[in-house]
């Protein structure tokens, strides 16, 4: 018997270190392209992922939705085809409603800022609405324009009718609002779209227009601060529980609020960059004073009138979108 417990003890000597040095591969995807912001960062994520974990937690990186098309990015880890996936809430509409209210218009004045807010909003609305995944952080993009070729966008009339490709139903909505002509486009086709006059112009920033290859076209921008995109890195739950604890919390410790307000801060920092590269050939269209201040009156109205249908629906949405606008004071 003294043998057998022995051997036995032996055997867990050796066996404990060799489970405790077992490496891990997540595979993460995203559909941005391997020039985007974002894709840099993860990165950079899965570089000190591996540094800090000895080389046992890796990232293994698929850019361009090479797992599955854009609306498909979080079913990809719900369903555990990918263990980490980053999705944009708007190529699903009304599948996170009360996300989907920071898409408002004239609500952040940056991504930072932004970021910083809807992580606040976490613990008691957003982490519901990401139930099936485990939310590792919500990031807010920098204000979005609309970006044009060759129209002037400089009155509320010469923003009638034209058809703008959104990022989302809640920005589809607000160029509804104001008159325009919302178009759906793939991100890829975006540049194609707009070359070819399928499109008049893009409801975007200008750092995405050079992620995607169509900023040099830009001729224009109009100054409206529309809304903004949202986004989530998610993650499988399963995936993250088949990790032993110390890599559980290597994850913990470089994810939550404090990265998504540092990713915030790479977006405008990103946004003033690809600003900055493209002035020259891109001009800054205003409308008068008045003319602005009717056009974010008719967008309150339409942001009203969202917040009540989605209350009428059962959705927590005014409180939540006083809790939101409370952290922006």
């Amino acid at each position: 018997m003294k043998r057998v417990l022995t051997a036995t003890l032996a055997m867990a000597a050796f066996v404990t270190p060799a489970i405790a040095q077992e490496s891990h591969t997540l595979k993460l995807s995203t559909f941005l392209p391997p020039g985007n912001v974002m894709a840099q960062e993860f990165e950079r994520w899965g570089a000190e992922l591996a540094e800090k974990s000895d080389g046992r937690l890796t990232l293994e990186i698929f850019n361009a939705a090479q797992m599955g098309p854009p609306p498909q990015q979080y079913d990809l880890v719900r369903k555990g085809v990918a263990d980490i996936s980053y999705a944009l809430h708007g190529f699903t509409p009304g599948r996170f409603p009360l996300t989907e209210l920071a898409y408002l218009p004239n609500l952040f004045s940056s991504a930072e800022q932004g970021s910083r807010a809807l992580s606040a909003m976490v613990p008691e609305y957003l982490a519901d609405e990401h139930r099936g995944t485990r939310l590792l952080y919500i990031v807010a993009a920098p204000p979005i324009g609309i970006l044009t070729k060759d129209v002037r966008i400089d009155s509320a009339e010469a923003l009638k009718g034209l058809r703008i490709r959104h990022p989302g139903s809640v920005i589809a909505a607000s160029l509804t609002a104001a008159g325009a002509a919302p178009a759906a486009v793939p991100p890829g086709e975006m540049g194609d779209a707009l070359d070819k006059g399928v499109i008049d112009g893009i409801a975007t920033t200008v750092e995405a227009a050079a992620a995607f290859n169509f900023a040099d076209m830009i001729g224009y921008k109009n100054d409206l601060n529309i809304g903004t995109g949202t986004f989530s890195l998610v993650m499988n739950p399963d995936s993250y529980a088949s990790l032993p604890e110390d890599l559980q919390k290597l994850i913990d410790d470089t994810t939550g609020a404090a990265a998504s307000e540092r990713v915030g801060r790479i977006y405008d920092d990103s946004e003033a960059s690809a600003w900055a590269a493209h002035k020259d050939h891109i001009e800054i269209v205003s409308m008068s004073e008045a003319e602005t201040d009717e056009l974010n009156a008719v967008l309150a109205d339409f942001a009203n009138s969202m917040i009540a249908d989605l209350d009428a629906k059962g959705h927590p949405a005014s409180a939540f979108y006083q809790d939101l606008a409370a952290t922006l004071e």
